[in-house]
């Protein structure tokens, strides 16, 4: 198979990995697939909104309370 038959971007990415990530083109290829695409990967996480950090808040609290007897 020649360059031209190969469906990965790996010119697209080493640029980007040296001029957007200031990596060295050495670090770029030692990096995993699995790596590179986790860095440049763009979905997002959801953040965590009020009503779960309130139930986390109830669900484990700082403080244990005793009962005092």
């Amino acid at each position: 198979m020649n360059a031209s038959e190969n469906n990965w971007p790996f010119e697209a990415w080493l640029r980007l990995a040296v001029k957007g990530f200031r990596l060295s083109p050495d670090e770029f290829w030692e990096m995993s697939l699995r790596d590179w695409l986790t860095l440049t990967r763009t979905e997002q996480t959801p953040c965590l909104n009020a009503q779960d950090l309130e139930a986390l808040l109830i669900q484990f609290p700082d403080e244990v309370k005793h009962d005092s007897d």
